[in-house]
């Protein structure tokens, strides 16, 4: 479907601004619904089956170029949010007296890139004093450049861990690999 809109620009060029899009949220000319269904297909497939999907299934041929970069968008629109977003840790009937920090990552290899990458995943896990555990906090980043984003994220749910549960004892395990993230 064509749709007709105004767009702007400055008399010194640059950056289109369309208010139609803006107000739409149009994410790379994708409404939300198709970035959503792309987001969707792609975490499941490799991005020549959706491709494939698409033409076949939707009657919409589209490059690869494309699925990757909507995709890509939208995993930085949440990335940029995930910052402001902060989980309630929810109401735990059991005092808790030991939180268990775990993390791992795994170097992955790029097929865009000339190296590898790393992929990271974490845990902070409640256990009340019988050593039962009341609650689990999962973390994980997708590959990237240095671990630096995944250490900022793990180490503000440790400090918001240790405002809930200033008395809790506070034990870390991982594979031995150097980390930033501190207990401390």
């Amino acid at each position: 479907m064509r749709v007709e809109r105004y767009v702007y620009q400055s008399s010194r060029g640059g950056r289109i601004y369309c208010p139609l899009e803006h107000q739409g949220r149009i994410i790379r000319g994708a409404t939300p619904r198709f970035a959503s269904q792309l987001r969707h297909k792609y975490a499941q497939l490799n991005v020549r089956a959706v491709q494939t999907d698409l033409e076949q299934n939707h009657g919409r041929p589209v490059a690869t170029s494309y699925i990757q970069n909507v995709a890509e968008w939208v995993g930085n629109i949440a990335a940029a949010k995930e910052e402001d977003w902060e989980y309630d840790l929810p109401k735990l009937s059991a005092s808790i007296s030991t939180v268990m920090v775990s993390l791992d990552g795994a170097m992955i290899p790029m097929a865009d890139s000339a190296g590898d990458r790393d992929a990271m995943v974490g845990t902070l896990s409640f256990y009340d004093p019988e050593g039962e555990r009341a609650h689990t906090i999962y973390l994980a980043a997708a590959p990237e450049y240095g671990k630096h984003e995944f250490d900022q994220r793990m180490t503000r749910e440790i400090d918001r861990a240790k405002k809930h549960y200033p008395e809790a004892r506070y034990l870390g395990i991982a594979d031995g690999a150097a980390s930033k993230v501190l207990l401390g």
